[in-house]
């Protein structure tokens, strides 16, 4: 919830910069998808490796994991850095054919993709955290950075007079960045001095080609939909771009505030792995069978609840976050449409949790191709 309202914050304010800028964002942002495979590579083999290995009570085992994937972690962040650095202006310059539109993309992504490198780190840092079932500590830290995220974003993006000059987009990106700083840091703290199941051995943080293999068996699958994401919606931005900025940036404020509306449910089915996969390696089988039910449950009854709002009011939300007509009708039609598949999704990522607790994530590669397709 608290991660919907900064995601929503930040189109607000954005959106009122007009419909170059939101393009902009809404077009750069889409790398996210990039930086989703590794951190979703990650947090799937880490959660899945981990709750396994809790489940047979080897805690041995869980606490080698944590200490070589914090290395994984550290390595990916710095590829994400240079690779963002090497590729990204090729990848707008394939997207995007407004000149303020990728102007305002390259402004975003000036603290963006160090953002984006921050967020591979602390994955890998948390994600053995939630595999044992350790999550409050880390709901604070997380509502303690977004609000920290939505204070930030309006004094960046419009700034203070005579005190903080106005930043645009950039200060949007750069709000995120220092929230992102903010989570690690506290993440860092807890994991030093708090935490007891769990405990980071500095001699492992090292290259350890078993808990690779393992973590990415497990996890590589699963971040591959991610990528399959960034190809589709890049195929949309390209297809757009050809109709004009003002289409891309109504596909890119409905499929923000689409993304905000999935969040909770989402966050449902991600608690599913942990106490599935724990109960899995203990054989207890029944309980991994009432997991999957009652995930299933909560978050289909969710997102019916939100598909039915979005296909009788689709420019509730819209209206409120731009000012121009034709965006607004863009992204109304896209979220009436895109709203139906929203109780398919319930199952789809209950079904994806499940097959993460179980350690095999090829379905869910098999299930995203066929939907890309």
């Amino acid at each position: 919830i608290f991660q919907t309202l900064t995601n929503l914050v930040d189109v607000y304010f954005v959106g009122k910069l007009g419909g170059s800028a939101l393009a902009g964002v809404a077009t750069s942002g889409n790398i996210s998808f990039i930086n989703m495979l590794i951190t979703q590579t990650l947090f799937t083999g880490l959660v899945t490796i981990v709750s396994h290995a809790v489940g047979r009570k080897d805690f041995e085992d869980a606490n080698k994991i944590y200490s070589h994937g914090i290395f994984y972690g550290l390595i990916f962040s710095i590829i994400v850095l240079i690779a963002g650095e090497l590729f990204i202006d090729s990848y707008l310059r394939s997207v995007v054919d407004d000149r303020e539109t990728y102007l305002r993309a390259k402004d975003y992504l000036t603290w963006f993709i160090p953002f984006l490198s921050l967020q591979v780190i602390y994955t890998s840092l948390v994600a053995p955290m939630y595999a044992i079932g350790l999550a409050k500590p880390f709901l604070y830290i997380n509502i303690i950075s977004q609000l920290f995220n939505v204070c930030l974003t309006p004094i960046f993006i419009n700034g203070i007079k005579n005190y903080i000059p106005g930043m645009g987009v950039s200060g949007a990106s750069l709000a995120s960045f220092l929230s992102g700083v903010t989570a690690l840091l506290l993440a860092l703290y807890y994991s030093t001095f708090r935490l007891k199941s769990l405990k980071i051995d500095l001699k492992l943080i090292r290259s350890n080609w078993d808990v690779f293999r393992r973590i990415f068996k497990v996890g590589f699958p699963s971040g591959i939909t991610f990528l399959i994401y960034f190809i589709t919606t890049g195929a949309i931005y390209w297809a757009l771009n050809l109709i004009g900025a003002l289409q891309q940036a109504g596909f890119g404020l409905g499929s923000k505030i689409g993304e905000s509306i999935l969040l909770p449910a989402m966050a449902i089915a991600f608690a599913c792995p942990s106490i599935a996969g724990q109960n899995y390696a203990a054989g207890k089988h029944e309980r991994v069978k009432k997991t999957f039910v009652i995930t299933l449950m909560m978050s289909t009854i969710l997102l019916s609840i939100s598909s039915i709002i979005c296909f009788i009011f689709p420019s509730w939300l819209p209206k409120y976050f731009s000012n121009d007509l034709s965006v607004i009708s863009a992204s109304s039609s896209y979220l009436q449409y895109v709203g139906l598949s929203f109780p398919i999704l319930g199952l789809i990522f209950t079904m994806n949790g499940m097959f993460q607790a179980l350690g095999n994530t090829i379905p869910t590669l098999i299930s995203a191709a066929i939907r890309m397709v």
